[in-house]
């Protein structure tokens, strides 16, 4: 049987591979497994030479070749099909940490002859639940609001916040609690997109001293100011859009903005005593300071402590 399991939610489509495997072993106790790198792999005897030995030797096996659709030589990729054609006795599982190209020859071999299974990342709705089912799973209480502060404080890897949710859990048993408190939020690790939303916090509410302080943990060097201050200024271009949106009353314009309810919410508060004239004026600042720090003239934690002052 041929499988493919691909879709930009690492998470689920990782879950459901061992899913998979745990599945056949049960059903043949004497089932080897070979891993196959598929993306580095340079021609048809480097994908299934391991496949033909144990074809010599042993009945149950399952070849899981990871990434194929990530190899630079598409080519190989048609002798695949070709190669699979012939050998449809064969269990082999093709994983990928991303949406396959439906476009190309094996996707669609697959899709006819196997079962192709695609995992995309979850809508806000859908990752709220999955967080309270996490809880839940271990006879833990959590409210919908608490769901969401969690994922705003994380943010939407879904590996990540299974990893933070699973510590979580582990303290509240050991604090012989059975249902989440406030308190226990400020004990997940905080996304960079969380650092910035704290930051945008301090500035809006003027309290320039935490603002400051968080300069120096988001521009520990360059890499991290490029990486930060784009995120300031897509969060400031949200601020004014949500402002521009409040100001005409418009319901559709701010559903068309696509923003999960709780940062929807963080948004509204933020934007409290500020006018759009304000808004725009300190989003073109922020372009002009990114530009005046990308040319050289002025460094980066001087440029943003002299904007949150001048805030």
């Amino acid at each position: 049987m041929f499988y493919l399991l691909h879709g930009d939610n690492y998470f689920e489509s990782k879950e459901a591979l061992d899913e998979l495997i745990n599945d056949l072993q049960k059903k043949k106790e004497d089932l080897e497994i070979e891993i196959i790198h598929g993306d580095i792999a340079n021609n048809l005897d480097e994908f299934f030479s391991t496949s033909d030995a144990f074809s010599l030797f042993n009945s149950s096996r399952l070849l899981v070749i990871k990434r194929s659709f990530s190899n630079k030589k598409t080519s190989i990729l048609g002798e695949v099909v070709e190669y699979l054609n012939e050998k449809k006795d064969l269990d082999i599982v093709f994983w990928e940490d991303r949406s396959a190209d439906k476009r190309l020859k094996l996707y669609k071999f697959l899709s006819k002859k196997g079962v192709v299974r695609e995992f995309q990342n979850k809508k806000p709705a859908a990752l709220r639940t999955w967080v309270i089912e996490q809880f839940g799973a271990e006879k833990i209480k959590i409210s919908s609001n608490h769901a969401d502060a969690i994922i705003f404080r994380v943010g939407d890897d879904q590996m990540l916040l299974h990893k933070e949710i699973s510590k979580i859990i582990s303290l509240l048993k050991i604090d012989k609690r059975s249902e989440f408190a406030e308190e226990y939020l400020e004990m997940f690790s905080q996304s960079a997109e969380a650092s910035i939303w704290n930051f945008i916090d301090a500035l809006t509410e003027r309290r320039h001293k935490d603002a400051l302080s968080d300069i120096d943990r988001l521009v520990r060097d360059k890499a991290d100011y490029s990486k930060n201050i784009g995120m300031i200024v897509r969060q400031l271009r949200l601020l004014t859009q949500v402002r521009s949106v409040l100001d005409t009353g418009s319901g559709d314009g701010i559903r068309s903005l696509g923003l999960h309810p709780f940062v929807l919410g963080k948004i509204k508060n933020q934007v409290e005593g500020f006018d759009l004239e304000k808004l725009s004026t300190l989003y073109r600042r922020l372009v002009n300071l990114d530009l005046s720090v990308k040319q050289g003239r002025i460094d980066e934690k001087l440029g943003l402590s002299l904007y949150v002052l001048a805030f």
